[in-house]
């Protein structure tokens, strides 16, 4: 994959929702971060379960599927432009839980303690506080599954799913 310009860096990140409270400095400002986006060739790795991370991910370009190492074949999810990964193992500073894998040619924005130093406090407040309204839909999303999940399980037995 070629080298991404500052134009089409920006180009991308104006598509991607996680960016839209960022004023246009704000965007040219991502896009002097040298070394932060990066690109991923189809079926390669980009996080493994079970390693230490302290970056997360933006996905830019490209789609993305997670697995698990105990069924690597099953795909959990997949995820499209826009989408954040790794934001477990970043903020709480754990070891990976899923793999995440490239499905194509996949160009992402590595965010981690380097990148938020260099782009200064400001964006990275707003990078914080766009990451917390992530995990909260999330969470949603999470909490609208168990309750579906709840309905179908009879009796008592749910809990056993979940504990």
């Amino acid at each position: 994959m070629k080298k991404l310009t500052k134009d089409e860096f920006i180009g991308l990140i104006y598509k991607i929702g996680f960016f839209k409270i960022f004023t246009p400095e704000e965007k040219f400002k991502l896009a002097d971060v040298e070394g932060h986006t990066v690109s991923f060739s189809p079926n390669s790795y980009i996080l493994s379960e079970g390693d230490v991370g302290n970056s997360l991910y933006i996905l830019l370009r490209g789609k993305v599927y997670i697995t698990k190492n105990n069924s690597p074949r099953v795909r959990l999810a997949e995820l499209q432009p826009g989408a954040v990964f790794g934001e477990i193992s970043f903020l709480a500073g754990r070891n990976r839980i899923t793999n995440v894998r490239a499905d194509d040619n996949v160009l992402a924005l590595r965010i981690d303690p380097d990148f938020l130093n260099k782009v200064g406090s400001e964006i990275a407040e707003k990078t914080k506080d766009q990451l917390i309204k992530v995990l909260i839909r999330k969470l949603e999303r999470m909490n609208v599954l168990f309750q579906e999940a709840k309905k179908r399980i009879p009796g008592d037995e749910w809990h056993k799913v979940i504990l």
